[in-house]
Protein backbone atom coordinates (compact mmCIF):
# COMPACT_ATOMS: atom_id res chain seq x y z
CA UNK A 1 0.00 0.00 0.00
CA UNK A 2 1.64 3.41 -1.19
CA UNK A 3 1.59 6.33 0.87
CA UNK A 4 0.06 9.37 -0.96
CA UNK A 5 3.03 12.12 -1.11
CA UNK A 6 2.62 15.88 0.48
CA UNK A 7 1.36 17.38 -2.77
CA UNK A 8 -0.95 14.79 -3.38
CA UNK A 9 -2.68 14.63 0.48
CA UNK A 10 -3.06 18.43 0.01
CA UNK A 11 -4.50 18.17 -3.13
CA UNK A 12 -6.98 15.32 -2.33
CA UNK A 13 -7.80 17.39 1.44
CA UNK A 14 -8.24 20.91 -0.84
CA UNK A 15 -10.87 19.23 -3.07
CA UNK A 16 -12.39 17.66 0.01
CA UNK A 17 -12.77 21.65 1.77
CA UNK A 18 -13.83 22.56 -1.28
CA UNK A 19 -17.30 20.73 -1.67
CA UNK A 20 -17.87 21.28 1.92
CA UNK A 21 -16.97 25.27 1.73
CA UNK A 22 -19.86 25.38 -0.80
CA UNK A 23 -22.39 24.85 2.14
CA UNK A 24 -21.40 27.89 3.68
CA UNK A 25 -20.94 29.20 -0.04
CA UNK A 26 -25.20 28.78 -0.53
CA UNK A 27 -25.83 29.72 3.42
CA UNK A 28 -23.68 32.32 3.99
CA UNK A 29 -22.45 34.17 0.40
CA UNK A 30 -25.98 33.93 -1.42
CA UNK A 31 -27.97 33.41 1.89
CA UNK A 32 -27.10 36.05 3.92
CA UNK A 33 -24.89 38.42 1.91
CA UNK A 34 -27.02 37.95 -1.62
CA UNK A 35 -29.88 40.35 0.26
CA UNK A 36 -27.67 42.99 -0.10
CA UNK A 37 -27.87 43.30 -3.80
CA UNK A 38 -31.28 42.32 -3.65
CA UNK A 39 -32.33 44.85 -0.41
CA UNK A 40 -32.26 48.16 -2.50
CA UNK A 41 -34.72 47.17 -5.20
CA UNK A 42 -36.95 46.10 -2.20
CA UNK A 43 -36.62 49.35 -0.42
CA UNK A 44 -37.29 51.23 -3.07
CA UNK A 45 -40.48 49.08 -4.32
CA UNK A 46 -41.94 48.15 -0.82
CA UNK A 47 -41.27 51.89 0.64
CA UNK A 48 -39.19 50.27 3.34
CA UNK A 49 -36.69 52.31 5.97
CA UNK A 50 -33.30 51.52 6.54
CA UNK A 51 -34.51 49.65 10.31
CA UNK A 52 -36.69 47.68 8.41
CA UNK A 53 -34.13 46.83 5.91
CA UNK A 54 -31.76 45.62 8.93
CA UNK A 55 -34.61 43.81 10.77
CA UNK A 56 -34.65 41.19 7.91
CA UNK A 57 -30.92 41.07 7.86
CA UNK A 58 -31.32 40.85 11.75
CA UNK A 59 -33.79 37.90 11.13
CA UNK A 60 -31.57 35.74 9.56
CA UNK A 61 -28.68 36.49 12.08
CA UNK A 62 -31.50 35.41 14.40
CA UNK A 63 -31.79 32.21 12.87
CA UNK A 64 -28.52 31.70 12.21
CA UNK A 65 -28.12 32.45 16.36
CA UNK A 66 -30.64 29.56 16.39
CA UNK A 67 -29.26 27.49 14.33
CA UNK A 68 -25.78 27.45 16.15
CA UNK A 69 -27.05 26.88 19.46
CA UNK A 70 -28.27 24.02 18.17
CA UNK A 71 -26.01 22.38 15.43
CA UNK A 72 -23.94 20.07 17.88
CA UNK A 73 -27.41 18.27 18.55
CA UNK A 74 -27.88 18.63 15.29
CA UNK A 75 -24.50 16.75 14.64
CA UNK A 76 -24.92 13.61 16.98
CA UNK A 77 -28.07 12.87 15.71
CA UNK A 78 -27.52 13.47 11.86
CA UNK A 79 -24.04 13.38 11.60
CA UNK A 80 -21.73 16.22 10.44
CA UNK A 81 -22.41 16.17 6.72
CA UNK A 82 -26.22 15.28 7.39
CA UNK A 83 -26.26 18.34 9.44
CA UNK A 84 -24.08 19.92 6.50
CA UNK A 85 -27.13 18.94 3.59
CA UNK A 86 -29.60 19.81 6.01
CA UNK A 87 -28.13 22.84 6.54
CA UNK A 88 -27.60 23.38 2.61
CA UNK A 89 -31.25 22.16 1.78
CA UNK A 90 -32.78 25.10 4.69
CA UNK A 91 -30.67 27.79 3.29
CA UNK A 92 -31.71 26.94 -0.36
CA UNK A 93 -35.69 27.10 0.46
CA UNK A 94 -34.95 30.03 2.68
CA UNK A 95 -33.96 32.15 -0.53
CA UNK A 96 -36.40 30.50 -2.63
CA UNK A 97 -39.43 31.05 -0.62
CA UNK A 98 -38.53 35.36 -0.92
CA UNK A 99 -39.51 34.85 -4.19
CA UNK A 100 -43.16 34.00 -3.40
CA UNK A 101 -43.93 37.18 -1.02
CA UNK A 102 -43.57 40.56 -0.18
CA UNK A 103 -44.96 40.25 3.42
CA UNK A 104 -42.56 41.88 5.47
CA UNK A 105 -43.31 38.91 8.63
CA UNK A 106 -43.18 35.97 6.15
CA UNK A 107 -39.55 37.19 4.83
CA UNK A 108 -38.13 37.74 8.43
CA UNK A 109 -39.16 33.77 8.80
CA UNK A 110 -38.11 32.91 5.77
CA UNK A 111 -34.61 35.21 6.20
CA UNK A 112 -34.41 33.30 9.67
CA UNK A 113 -34.55 29.82 7.52
CA UNK A 114 -31.88 30.52 5.64
CA UNK A 115 -29.81 31.65 8.81
CA UNK A 116 -30.83 28.46 10.43
CA UNK A 117 -29.13 26.44 7.50
CA UNK A 118 -26.24 28.70 6.83
CA UNK A 119 -25.54 27.89 10.68
CA UNK A 120 -25.52 24.59 10.36
CA UNK A 121 -23.61 24.39 6.82
CA UNK A 122 -21.27 26.37 8.85
CA UNK A 123 -20.71 24.77 12.11
CA UNK A 124 -20.40 21.49 10.70
CA UNK A 125 -18.61 22.12 7.43
CA UNK A 126 -15.65 23.63 10.01
CA UNK A 127 -15.52 20.78 11.89
CA UNK A 128 -15.14 18.53 9.12
CA UNK A 129 -12.41 20.56 7.84
CA UNK A 130 -11.04 20.73 11.43
CA UNK A 131 -10.86 16.77 11.44
CA UNK A 132 -9.77 15.72 8.23
CA UNK A 133 -7.01 18.29 7.51
CA UNK A 134 -3.32 17.39 8.53
CA UNK A 135 -0.49 19.83 10.63
CA UNK A 136 -1.67 23.30 11.06
CA UNK A 137 -4.63 23.20 8.80
CA UNK A 138 -4.35 26.95 8.75
CA UNK A 139 -4.26 27.50 5.09
CA UNK A 140 -6.64 24.63 4.55
CA UNK A 141 -9.22 26.67 7.17
CA UNK A 142 -8.37 30.33 5.71
CA UNK A 143 -9.36 28.12 1.93
CA UNK A 144 -12.77 26.60 3.22
CA UNK A 145 -13.69 30.35 5.06
CA UNK A 146 -12.54 32.36 1.96
CA UNK A 147 -14.26 30.01 -1.10
CA UNK A 148 -17.59 31.62 -0.26
CA UNK A 149 -16.17 34.64 -1.65
CA UNK A 150 -17.15 32.97 -5.35
CA UNK A 151 -21.09 32.71 -4.15
CA UNK A 152 -20.44 37.41 -4.14
CA UNK A 153 -18.71 37.10 -7.74
CA UNK A 154 -21.47 35.07 -9.49
CA UNK A 155 -24.36 37.25 -7.70
CA UNK A 156 -22.29 40.16 -8.33
CA UNK A 157 -21.95 39.48 -11.79
CA UNK A 158 -25.80 38.62 -11.89
CA UNK A 159 -28.34 40.48 -9.70
CA UNK A 160 -26.88 44.21 -10.57
CA UNK A 161 -27.23 43.77 -14.44
CA UNK A 162 -30.48 42.06 -13.43
CA UNK A 163 -31.65 44.66 -11.90
CA UNK A 164 -30.45 47.12 -14.46
CA UNK A 165 -32.22 45.49 -17.46
CA UNK A 166 -35.63 44.40 -15.53
CA UNK A 167 -36.13 47.26 -12.60
CA UNK A 168 -36.58 47.96 -9.15
CA UNK A 169 -39.57 45.59 -9.25
CA UNK A 170 -37.72 42.51 -10.48
CA UNK A 171 -36.95 41.63 -6.75
CA UNK A 172 -38.79 38.56 -6.94
CA UNK A 173 -37.20 36.71 -10.05
CA UNK A 174 -33.70 38.22 -8.40
CA UNK A 175 -34.04 35.97 -5.27
CA UNK A 176 -35.82 33.01 -7.80
CA UNK A 177 -32.04 33.62 -9.79
CA UNK A 178 -30.14 33.40 -6.21
CA UNK A 179 -32.04 29.98 -5.77
CA UNK A 180 -30.90 28.77 -9.18
CA UNK A 181 -27.72 29.81 -7.64
CA UNK A 182 -27.51 27.93 -3.97
CA UNK A 183 -28.80 25.15 -6.55
CA UNK A 184 -25.67 24.55 -8.48
CA UNK A 185 -23.01 25.41 -5.63
CA UNK A 186 -25.12 22.87 -3.72
CA UNK A 187 -23.93 20.17 -6.42
CA UNK A 188 -20.11 19.93 -4.85
CA UNK A 189 -21.59 19.40 -1.50
CA UNK A 190 -23.16 16.32 -2.39
CA UNK A 191 -19.59 15.06 -4.75
CA UNK A 192 -18.01 15.93 -1.18
CA UNK A 193 -19.64 13.19 -0.03
CA UNK A 194 -18.94 10.60 -2.41
CA UNK A 195 -15.51 10.94 -2.96
CA UNK A 196 -14.17 10.82 0.63
CA UNK A 197 -14.92 8.09 2.96
CA UNK A 198 -17.80 8.34 5.44
CA UNK A 199 -16.45 10.71 7.85
CA UNK A 200 -16.75 9.60 11.87
CA UNK A 201 -18.76 11.01 14.18
CA UNK A 202 -18.18 14.60 14.62
CA UNK A 203 -15.96 15.88 17.34
CA UNK A 204 -18.43 15.90 20.72
CA UNK A 205 -20.38 13.63 19.25
CA UNK A 206 -22.19 11.04 22.09
CA UNK A 207 -21.60 13.58 24.93
CA UNK A 208 -18.07 15.09 24.48
CA UNK A 209 -16.22 17.30 26.23
CA UNK A 210 -16.82 20.83 27.45
CA UNK A 211 -14.82 23.93 25.88
CA UNK A 212 -13.87 26.44 28.49
CA UNK A 213 -15.31 29.65 27.61
CA UNK A 214 -13.67 32.03 30.35
CA UNK A 215 -10.07 31.81 29.30
CA UNK A 216 -11.52 32.76 25.55
CA UNK A 217 -13.67 35.26 26.74
CA UNK A 218 -11.79 38.36 24.76
CA UNK A 219 -11.69 36.56 21.81
CA UNK A 220 -15.85 35.65 21.94
CA UNK A 221 -16.42 39.39 23.10
CA UNK A 222 -13.94 40.42 19.93
CA UNK A 223 -16.10 38.20 17.84
CA UNK A 224 -19.50 39.30 18.68
CA UNK A 225 -18.25 42.45 17.82
CA UNK A 226 -16.96 41.62 14.60
CA UNK A 227 -20.11 40.38 13.65
CA UNK A 228 -22.19 43.56 14.73
CA UNK A 229 -19.57 45.35 12.59
CA UNK A 230 -19.15 43.30 9.61
CA UNK A 231 -22.88 42.62 9.42
CA UNK A 232 -23.89 45.78 9.31
CA UNK A 233 -20.96 46.96 6.37
CA UNK A 234 -22.25 43.79 4.50
CA UNK A 235 -25.79 44.96 4.80
CA UNK A 236 -25.71 48.43 3.36
CA UNK A 237 -22.44 48.72 1.79
CA UNK A 238 -23.96 48.02 -1.67
CA UNK A 239 -26.75 50.44 -0.61
CA UNK A 240 -24.41 52.90 -0.17
CA UNK A 241 -22.84 51.88 -3.78
CA UNK A 242 -25.79 52.31 -4.98
CA UNK A 243 -26.79 55.64 -4.03
CA UNK A 244 -23.34 57.09 -4.82
CA UNK A 245 -22.27 55.60 -8.17
CA UNK A 246 -25.70 55.02 -10.27
CA UNK A 247 -24.05 52.63 -12.25
CA UNK A 248 -24.97 48.89 -12.27
CA UNK A 249 -21.82 48.02 -13.90
CA UNK A 250 -19.84 49.73 -10.90
CA UNK A 251 -21.99 48.39 -8.32
CA UNK A 252 -21.35 44.67 -9.80
CA UNK A 253 -17.81 45.29 -9.69
CA UNK A 254 -17.76 46.37 -6.54
CA UNK A 255 -19.36 43.27 -5.06
CA UNK A 256 -17.21 41.09 -7.16
CA UNK A 257 -14.42 42.96 -5.72
CA UNK A 258 -15.61 41.86 -2.09
CA UNK A 259 -16.15 38.73 -3.42
CA UNK A 260 -12.29 38.24 -5.51
CA UNK A 261 -11.05 39.62 -2.02
CA UNK A 262 -12.65 36.74 0.28
CA UNK A 263 -10.67 34.24 -2.15
CA UNK A 264 -7.81 35.40 -2.72
CA UNK A 265 -7.50 36.22 1.31
CA UNK A 266 -6.90 32.50 1.59
CA UNK A 267 -3.38 33.47 0.13
CA UNK A 268 -3.44 36.68 1.64
CA UNK A 269 -2.97 35.68 4.97
CA UNK A 270 -1.48 32.08 4.77
CA UNK A 271 1.75 32.76 6.26
CA UNK A 272 0.03 34.27 9.35
CA UNK A 273 -2.41 31.71 9.60
CA UNK A 274 -0.05 28.95 9.86
CA UNK A 275 2.61 30.62 12.14
CA UNK A 276 1.01 33.44 14.23
CA UNK A 277 -1.05 32.74 17.50
CA UNK A 278 -4.57 33.00 15.81
CA UNK A 279 -5.99 35.59 18.31
CA UNK A 280 -3.24 37.70 16.49
CA UNK A 281 -4.90 37.09 13.10
CA UNK A 282 -7.91 37.96 14.29
CA UNK A 283 -7.34 41.13 15.61
CA UNK A 284 -5.39 41.75 12.62
CA UNK A 285 -7.72 40.89 10.16
CA UNK A 286 -10.63 43.22 12.05
CA UNK A 287 -8.52 46.07 12.05
CA UNK A 288 -8.10 46.10 8.80
CA UNK A 289 -11.96 45.48 7.99
CA UNK A 290 -12.20 48.82 10.44
CA UNK A 291 -10.13 50.52 8.60
CA UNK A 292 -12.00 49.14 5.04
CA UNK A 293 -16.10 50.01 6.77
CA UNK A 294 -14.10 53.59 7.42
CA UNK A 295 -13.40 54.76 4.06
CA UNK A 296 -16.56 55.21 2.51
CA UNK A 297 -16.91 58.30 5.20
CA UNK A 298 -13.99 60.10 3.57
CA UNK A 299 -16.77 60.40 0.46
CA UNK A 300 -18.60 59.20 -2.03
CA UNK A 301 -15.51 58.98 -4.96
CA UNK A 302 -15.68 55.50 -6.36
CA UNK A 303 -11.87 55.31 -5.38
CA UNK A 304 -12.80 55.21 -1.54
CA UNK A 305 -16.13 52.21 -2.67
CA UNK A 306 -13.45 50.40 -4.20
CA UNK A 307 -10.77 50.96 -1.64
CA UNK A 308 -12.85 49.80 1.05
CA UNK A 309 -14.54 46.80 -1.09
CA UNK A 310 -10.87 45.03 -1.79
CA UNK A 311 -9.73 45.71 1.96
CA UNK A 312 -12.84 44.33 3.31
CA UNK A 313 -13.33 41.72 1.19
CA UNK A 314 -9.71 40.24 1.94
CA UNK A 315 -9.67 40.47 5.57
CA UNK A 316 -13.54 39.47 6.83
CA UNK A 317 -13.47 35.89 5.92
CA UNK A 318 -10.10 35.57 7.49
CA UNK A 319 -11.22 37.03 10.79
CA UNK A 320 -14.06 33.98 11.01
CA UNK A 321 -11.53 31.96 9.75
CA UNK A 322 -9.16 32.52 12.72
CA UNK A 323 -11.49 31.76 15.29
CA UNK A 324 -11.76 28.44 14.14
CA UNK A 325 -8.19 28.16 13.90
CA UNK A 326 -8.41 29.76 17.75
CA UNK A 327 -10.90 26.70 18.82
CA UNK A 328 -8.89 24.17 16.69
CA UNK A 329 -5.59 25.15 18.13
CA UNK A 330 -6.54 25.54 21.94
CA UNK A 331 -8.80 22.70 22.65
CA UNK A 332 -8.89 18.90 22.39
CA UNK A 333 -10.58 17.41 19.49
CA UNK A 334 -13.63 16.07 21.47
CA UNK A 335 -14.23 19.74 22.24
CA UNK A 336 -14.60 21.43 18.30
CA UNK A 337 -17.81 20.82 18.12
CA UNK A 338 -18.49 23.00 20.72
CA UNK A 339 -16.04 25.30 20.77
CA UNK A 340 -17.44 25.84 17.09
CA UNK A 341 -20.52 26.44 18.05
CA UNK A 342 -19.71 28.91 21.18
CA UNK A 343 -17.41 30.95 18.74
CA UNK A 344 -20.70 31.17 16.32
CA UNK A 345 -22.99 32.02 19.09
CA UNK A 346 -20.88 34.46 19.69
CA UNK A 347 -20.68 36.32 16.44
CA UNK A 348 -24.63 35.09 15.51
CA UNK A 349 -25.55 37.31 18.54
CA UNK A 350 -23.51 40.72 17.46
CA UNK A 351 -24.63 39.93 13.62
CA UNK A 352 -28.28 39.99 14.58
CA UNK A 353 -27.86 43.07 16.76
CA UNK A 354 -25.31 44.42 13.63
CA UNK A 355 -27.48 45.58 10.90
CA UNK A 356 -30.45 46.82 12.64
CA UNK A 357 -28.26 48.97 15.39
CA UNK A 358 -26.84 50.50 11.99
CA UNK A 359 -29.83 50.86 10.22
CA UNK A 360 -31.42 52.71 13.20
CA UNK A 361 -28.49 54.92 13.22
CA UNK A 362 -29.28 55.68 9.57
CA UNK A 363 -32.51 56.20 10.09
CA UNK A 364 -32.09 58.99 13.08
CA UNK A 365 -28.61 60.69 11.94
CA UNK A 366 -29.36 60.49 8.20
CA UNK A 367 -28.29 58.36 5.04
CA UNK A 368 -25.86 55.16 5.13
CA UNK A 369 -22.84 57.43 6.29
CA UNK A 370 -23.61 56.69 10.07
CA UNK A 371 -24.84 52.88 9.50
CA UNK A 372 -20.65 52.46 8.44
CA UNK A 373 -19.68 54.62 10.95
CA UNK A 374 -21.28 52.04 13.34
CA UNK A 375 -19.61 49.18 11.71
CA UNK A 376 -16.33 50.62 11.65
CA UNK A 377 -16.00 51.55 15.42
CA UNK A 378 -17.70 47.81 16.10
CA UNK A 379 -15.04 46.04 14.25
CA UNK A 380 -12.46 48.38 15.73
CA UNK A 381 -13.50 47.19 19.49
CA UNK A 382 -13.74 43.61 17.84
CA UNK A 383 -9.62 43.84 17.19
CA UNK A 384 -8.71 45.25 20.55
CA UNK A 385 -10.29 42.88 22.63
CA UNK A 386 -8.89 40.11 20.29
CA UNK A 387 -5.72 41.97 21.32
CA UNK A 388 -6.03 41.30 24.60
CA UNK A 389 -7.20 37.29 24.14
CA UNK A 390 -3.76 35.24 25.50
CA UNK A 391 -2.34 32.14 23.79
CA UNK A 392 -3.95 28.79 25.36
CA UNK A 393 -1.96 26.72 22.95
CA UNK A 394 0.36 25.97 26.37
CA UNK A 395 -2.66 24.30 27.86
CA UNK A 396 -2.83 21.48 25.88
CA UNK A 397 1.26 20.71 26.47
CA UNK A 398 2.75 22.43 24.12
Amino acid sequence: MTTPSPAGLWSREAAVVFGLAMGPAVGIGLGRFGYALILPAMREDLGWSLTAAGWLNGANAAGYLLGALVAAAAMRRLGGFGALATGVALATLGIIGCAFTSDLALLAALRALAGLGAAFANVAGAVLVSAAVTGGGGLLLGLFYGLPGLALILSGAALPLHFAHAGPTAWREAWALLGALAVLLALPVALARRTTAPPPRPPGSGGGAGAPLRPMLAILLGHAGFGVGYSGYMTFMFAWAHESFADPRAEAALWMTIGAGGLASTWIWARMMERAAPARTFAAATGVCAAAAALPLAGAHPFWGFASAALFGASFLTAVAATTQFMRVSLEPAAWARGVAAITIAFSLGQTAGPVVSGFAGDQFGGLGPTLAVSAATLALGAALGLAQRDLRAGRGG
